[in-house]
């Protein structure tokens, strides 16, 4: 037996993965994502157990909140939300066209939004935008 197969003498790499090992990767690249947007929640003071409580319930605030995060990860600001553990909420409402008020009662939609769009996987950024594309 070698360090690739089960007790059964299968290649293990095989069974671990099903048929054509898309599945299983799509599941660890998810739940990877997912311990990385965690972490980052964390660092912002925010658990995703109870983020679900402070998403926009209107679609059309979740499409703004959507866009500034999306505008937040690929300008500098992103660095400087990471660097100071705060979301720069000025710079952002400039560079967005989004009010400030609207960026601040909604900080920590952003900032999930934000953590969920820079993990990676599509499978994850799917998500988002299917609430970007919600029909209003």
């Amino acid at each position: 037996m070698t360090d690739t197969q089960n007790e059964k003498g299968e290649d293990a790499t095989w069974s671990m993965t099903g048929e054509d090992g898309r599945e299983t990767q799509i599941n660890l690249e998810f739940e990877e994502a997912m311990a990385e947007t965690e972490s980052k929640l964390r660092m912002f003071g925010l658990e995703l157990k109870r983020i679900a409580e402070r998403l926009p319930k209107h679609a059309d605030t979740r499409r703004l909140c959507l866009k500034a995060a999306r505008i937040l990860g690929e300008s500098s600001l992103r660095d400087e939300m990471m660097r100071t553990r705060k979301l720069p909420v000025k710079a952002l409402s400039i560079l967005s066209g989004i009010p400030i008020k609207t960026i601040e009662k909604n900080r920590a939609a952003i900032v999930f939004y934000e953590a969920i769009l820079s993990c990676g996987p599509e499978s994850v950024r799917y998500y988002a935008r299917a609430f970007e594309e919600e029909k209003k």
